[in-house]
């Protein structure tokens, strides 16, 4: 696993009283395709793990801000450089870090 995160979404939070992050941070592991998603709220932390799915060329991970505050969208850039979301990270109830699945993606292939 490489130290440096390949994607990372950072939100600085309201408490005033310290200096507190809403983070999302992905980083590849030995497997191609799948990465350790390390999550952070205040702290409050977690990890996931996702799978990008292998369209025969590597998809690029990216992570996009949410429309919600403290949240973000985990997904990557397909083969037309077009975003494609995955998962959902939030806070929910001001206290709850969760991760949420947006879409589900396989790869088929067909034969006539």
């Amino acid at each position: 696993m490489k130290a440096l995160p390949v994607a990372e979404y950072k939100e600085k939070t309201d408490n005033p009283l310290n200096d507190w992050y809403f983070s999302v941070k992905l980083y590849e592991t030995q497997k191609t395709l799948d990465y350790l998603v390390k999550l952070q709220f205040e702290e409050i932390t977690g990890e996931d793990t996702l799978r990008l799915p292998n369209f025969g060329n590597e998809p690029k991970p990216v992570i996009q801000k949410g429309k919600d505050k403290y949240s973000c969208i985990i997904g990557f850039m397909d083969s037309d450089n077009k975003f494609r979301e995955y998962k959902l990270v939030h806070v929910e109830n001001s206290n709850h870090l969760k991760v949420t699945s947006l879409k589900h993606y396989s790869v088929a292939t067909f034969q006539e």
